[in-house]
Parts: C-alpha cells; sequence; structure tokens
C-alpha cells in the first residue's frame, strides 16, 4: 500500500511540473486596449503582444529591509513606461511585502526584454539577490 502512494505521490508530482501554465493573465477594458498581468511565475518566459497593449508586472517587495525591484536598461524604442504603484497585501502586519506593479506599454514592432533586479539601492546592483526577466515579442 505504502509504494502505491509513493507511486501516486510521484506520479502526480511529475505531471504538475510539465503541465503548461501560465500566470499570465489578460484584461481588456472597457476601450479594447488589452493588458497583461505578469507575475513572478512567468519569470524567464516568452510573451507575445500587440502594440498599443499594456504588460503589468507585480512582483513583491520587502521595501521594510530596504529591498526593491529595479528595471535595468528599458528599451524605450519597443517600450513606454507608464507607471509604478505599490498595494498592501498583508493588512496590520507592519513590514510585511508589498505587492509592487510596474505597467508598461509595447510602441512598436519588434522584440525586447523586461530585465529587473532585487537588491538594497545602497549595496547595488551586483549584491542582487534575485532577478526577473521576460523577453517580449511585440507583433
Amino acid at each position: 500500500m505504502e509504494r502505491k502512494f509513493i507511486f501516486i505521490s510521484c506520479f502526480l508530482a511529475a505531471l504538475l511540473q510539465v503541465t503548461p501554465c501560465s500566470g499570465v493573465e489578460s484584461i481588456t477594458n472597457k476601450g479594447g486596449q488589452k493588458t497583461l498581468t505578469i507575475t513572478q511565475e512567468d519569470n524567464g518566459k516568452e510573451i507575445s503582444v500587440k502594440p498599443g497593449e499594456k504588460i503589468r508586472i507585480e512582483l513583491k517587495e520587502l521595501g521594510s529591509a530596504g529591498y526593491g525591484w529595479y528595471v535595468e536598461n528599458l528599451d524605450k524604442e519597443h517600450l513606454e513606461f507608464v507607471s509604478k504603484e505599490t498595494k498592501v497585501i498583508s493588512e496590520g502586519k507592519v513590514g510585511a511585502p508589498v505587492m509592487a506593479a510596474w505597467l508598461f506599454k509595447a510602441k512598436k514592432k519588434g522584440s525586447s526584454d523586461i530585465k529587473m533586479d532585487y537588491y538594497r539601492v545602497w549595496e547595488g546592483k551586483d549584491k542582487a539577490t534575485e532577478h526577473f526577466s521576460i523577453k517580449l515579442t511585440i507583433e
């Protein structure tokens, strides 16, 4: 019985790892403009968008410890930075992480990367503890 349980557990674990799953969520506003929401689970993925569509990247930050995500060399020919906002995700917990969201707009056809690093500004990028990137194909 125990062997059967282990086999089934391993089979399910393997199945879940190969099942395609994406955190990319698409929302269309009243004007017909599409916004893709991208999360940490999408790190390293290739994503297709159209000119005019918006890309929203949501990542947790621990600002109370000085950590933040910083965009590395944004390709301003293909992408426009629109805004950054943060929202509380743990009400009543002092020092808890917040959700930071960056909004970009695809400008013209081509390809571009959005690369971000997570570090304390006074320690510099060389001391980054995490990295995030996506490859965009603008068609």
